[in-house]
């Protein structure tokens, strides 16, 4: 405790700095599928004007009487469920006009993430990063790969389909080699003991000495810069309890470099997504 005190404050949000790759794909639909013709006409410049004041960049959208497809650029500091509340929020007060009572979009949503990289390119990369590093060939291996069994049912909001996978990189204070064979299982658990509070699933860990991959699904409520915090946090109480020699004999600050990397992906790369969201309208015709 008092090694953490002096010498091992934790991370708070404002101090890490993110580079980020986040983007969703949304889809919702009126009530009881009620034609609106004027949800038509609307455009990426229209919609992008009524939510400007959320700062949320809106990357490809299409419309029909019924439906309205979105692929849009979020903030680390984004959930979902804020995000798609705003958007149908704002789209509702625009088709109401006159009739601010009117109840014009149903309820739900479904809402998938995009990336550069598929999920099964995502979790094969994690598993070769101890080749890549060199580390297979040691006697004593300090990496730690593991994946772990997902019930999807946990993640599922009450009104809502949503399959939100995060590919998240942390990097040791000044690429310190910290973690080993024994400490790199010893984060992993605990981050594990985290997900029903934090509304996360642990998918897959790869630890090398120096830095982390992780990928996780996220509740469409848990926004990845706040889940964020929370891992640095916690792997770095693990490290000063269980294994204090690692970070005294390395003389580090901290555990890690206050930032992270935070990217989305899914069953379709975001240029995929991009081009199904902008001919949507041509394939319906």
């Amino acid at each position: 405790d008092n090694l953490r005190s002096r010498f091992l404050p934790p991370y708070r949000l404002g101090e890490i700095s993110f580079t980020s790759r986040y983007q969703i794909y949304l889809r919702w639909h009126t009530r009881w599928l009620k034609p609106l013709p004027r949800l038509a006409t609307l455009d990426r410049a229209t919609f992008q004007s009524l939510v400007d004041r959320f700062g949320l960049r809106l990357l490809e959208i299409s419309a029909s009487p019924t439906q309205t497809l979105v692929l849009a650029e979020l903030s680390p500091v984004d959930s979902v469920s804020v995000t798609a509340s705003k958007l149908k929020g704002q789209l509702s007060k625009w088709l109401r006009g006159d009739d601010p009572a009117a109840a014009l979009l149903g309820r739900g949503y479904f809402c998938c993430g995009a990336g550069p990289s598929t999920r099964p390119q995502v979790i094969a990369y994690l598993s070769k990063q101890p080749a890549h590093h060199g580390y297979t060939e040691r006697a004593v291996k300090p990496v730690h790969v593991a994946e772990f069994e997902l019930d999807p049912e946990r993640l599922a909001p009450a009104h809502a389909c949503a399959v939100l996978d995060f590919h998240l990189v942390f990097v040791t204070w000044r690429r310190q080699g910290l973690f080993g064979a024994q400490s790199g299982p010893a984060v992993a658990a605990r981050w594990r003991a985290l997900e029903q509070r934090l509304g996360f699933a642990l998918r897959k860990v790869s630890f090398v000495p120096d830095h982390v991959h992780v990928a996780v699904r996220l509740h469409p409520a848990t926004a990845p810069g706040p889940l964020v915090v929370e891992l640095l946090n916690a792997a770095q109480n693990v490290m000063n309890r269980e294994f204090p020699e690692h970070l005294i004999g390395a003389g580090v600050r901290r555990l890690w470099q206050p930032g992270a990397y935070i990217g989305s992906y899914g069953d379709l790369r975001a240029t995929e997504m991009s081009r199904y969201v902008r001919e949507w309208t041509e394939r319906r015709e």
